[in-house]
């Protein structure tokens, strides 16, 4: 250390000029010191002097204060299915109540909706995504964007993760009704998901993080699979609400998602209709095709590992997630013995319908019956642990009808069990032919043409009306196949 020859500086000022290696010329003359030393020094200083007044706790703080806003390199994922290359994800820093500020960062994903960036530590954010992303349930990017928002903290450790999912989008609003009620940012967002967690009665789960630590992209640990849960049930729900309304899926999962979030704002509960659409989904949509879809999807991209959806999704609210039951759908048959062991609908060879409560055969025989054995045949029949089987009314088989109204039980076509052959009218054969899909609900198979019932033509005894699920005709006074003793499908009923 260089001595000082200065006599006009101050003990202070010595100690700290010859801490720095700054020392001023012989004859006192000031010398320009450098803004970065001059900086230094000035830290040094805050730090010596506080720890004269006030210890070395408050020095040791003075440093702090000074390094805790500094950047960190942090990255996330932003997932509803993984968001396509170039999704933006918009980063507003926070105050402590969680009011925007004017510092923003946007960012873009890459192909695994994966994103990067520097943030002030000990910080508070808003995440946002807008872009498009992968259907897990198409099995194909969405047909539109999708917007999906969540709070976070960043701490001080470089590399961690802070990730945009369905999950902190349907808590946001929660959180920050929270936090404005006093209630610490930490504590606010534990509370919002335990209280997700005991409204969503169709998953078995207990995560132990924090929403923004779910992602499905690089795990598959009890909270990622949770998360994607959570997005195959309500995609699910999005997909069966878009078929019943005619509506875009991708603008309802929107609708979906936002109206629940602001419905669970105040309360911590979900809608009576919300939860029903997940407990639909959860026994109706294909969850083993959607994690399949999302398996290849990332195969493609050289990633192996899928979280397992199955491991807490619980189908039929048993309490015992689909991973572990023996019997997923809950209709009494084992998994091994049900021909769809994930309808309730489907037991071991028979589909009940869940509109008019009637219980269909599965899968109709190969074999075609004239009139007298098909009845002989249904009567014999011995499926889902009865002996209760029968051939069909034309009341009956009509119920199966989809997608031509005419045809449908109720519609413009007159023939009805006991009906006269005057009933057969142009309304009866008013839809097309169709090549590769038929008139049947999709839950059953057997596209057979003509099927046979056994409500006999009341002035034409010898004929009986039948229906053509290819065409969705219904037949019998004017069709060979109406006559009783021309072999015909049979789909037993009961």
């Amino acid at each position: 250390m260089r001595t000082l020859k200065n006599a006009n500086i101050s003990p202070l000022e010595k100690a700290l000029i010859e801490d720095f290696g700054l020392t001023p010329a012989d004859d006192a003359k000031p010398k320009k010191i450098p803004l970065w030393q001059r900086v230094v020094g000035g830290v040094a200083a805050a730090a010596f002097y506080a720890m004269t007044l006030f210890g070395a706790g408050a020095a040791l703080q003075a440093c702090d204060d000074n390094v805790n806003n500094t950047p960190v390199a942090v990255s996330g994922s932003a997932t509803d299915g993984p968001y396509v290359n170039g999704s933006e994800v918009t980063l507003v820093e926070l105050t402590n109540s969680l009011v925007p500020t004017t510092n923003t960062i946007i960012q873009w994903t890459d192909d695994l909706g994966r994103y990067s960036a520097e943030l002030s530590r000990n910080t508070k954010y808003m995440g946002s995504v807008d872009g498009f992303n992968f259907d897990e349930i198409a099995g194909r990017p969405s047909t539109a964007p999708v917007d999906l928002r969540g709070f976070f903290e960043i701490g001080s450790s470089p590399g961690a993760e802070y990730n945009i999912n369905d999950v902190t989008h349907l808590i946001a609003e929660r959180v920050k009704y929270l936090v404005d009620s006093g209630t610490a940012f930490d504590d606010a967002d534990t509370q919002a998901l335990n209280e997700l967690l005991s409204e969503l009665d169709m998953v078995v789960s207990t995560p132990g993080c924090h929403a923004y630590e779910m992602d499905i992209v690089s795990g598959a640990n009890d909270c990622d699979n949770f998360l994607l849960a959570v997005e195959i049930l309500v995609r699910g729900y999005a997909h069966a609400r878009a078929e019943a309304t005619g509506d875009p899926v991708d603008a309802t999962l929107q609708d979906l998602i936002n109206s629940a979030a602001l419905y669970f704002k105040n309360s911590g509960t979900m809608s009576d209709d919300f939860k029903n659409g997940l407990r639909a989904a959860a026994a109706d949509t294909d969850i083993v095709q959607a994690v399949q879809n999302l398996a290849d999807y990332f195969a493609a991209r050289g990633m192996a590992t899928v979280p397992d959806a199955d491991a807490v999704i619980d189908s039929d609210r048993d309490g015992t997630p689909n991973s572990l039951d023996d019997d997923i759908d809950g209709d009494g048959v084992l998994n091994v013995d049900d021909s769809d062991p994930r309808n309730p609908n489907v037991r071991a060879g028979a589909w009940c319908d869940p509109d008019t409560a009637l219980c269909w055969q599965y899968e109709p025989p190969a074999t075609t019956y004239a009139l007298p054995d098909a009845i002989a045949y249904c009567d014999g029949l011995e499926l889902d642990g009865s002996t209760e089987w029968r051939l069909p009314t034309i009341d009956e088989l009509r119920t199966l009808v989809r997608g031509c109204p005419d045809s449908e039980m109720g519609g413009a076509c007159e023939i009805i069990d006991g009906c006269n052959a005057d009933c057969d009218s142009s309304p009866c054969f008013s839809c097309e032919f169709m090549e590769t899909e038929c008139y049947l609900p999709e839950a059953i198979p057997g596209c057979t043409g003509w099927a046979r019932s056994s409500s006999v033509i009341a002035d034409r005894p010898d004929h009986s009306w039948v229906i053509n699920f290819e065409t969705a005709h219904v037949a019998g006074s004017y069709s060979q196949l109406g006559d009783n003793s021309v072999p015909a499908s049979v789909r037993c009923v009961r």
